[in-house]
């Protein structure tokens, strides 16, 4: 495998969390800025998340669960 392409792929946990953030935020019928307003995130916070580009910390893991 190629060093440059494995740089740009994001582990496959990240991108499920990201992507199961998004389904339950719209599910809730929320809006990003709702619902980072809500985390005490920055909406731009809560898009990378939902990409997968970034995962979020173990403290905004625990506010997305409650």
């Amino acid at each position: 495998m190629d060093s440059e392409a494995s740089k740009a792929e994001k582990p496959a946990i990240q991108v499920l969390f990201g992507s199961n953030v998004q389904k339950y935020r719209k599910k809730a019928g929320l809006t990003q800025e709702q619902l980072s307003e809500r985390l005490e995130i920055s909406q731009k916070h809560l898009s990378i998340i939902e990409t997968g580009t970034q995962f979020a910390s173990a403290p905004l893991i625990g506010k997305i669960a409650d």
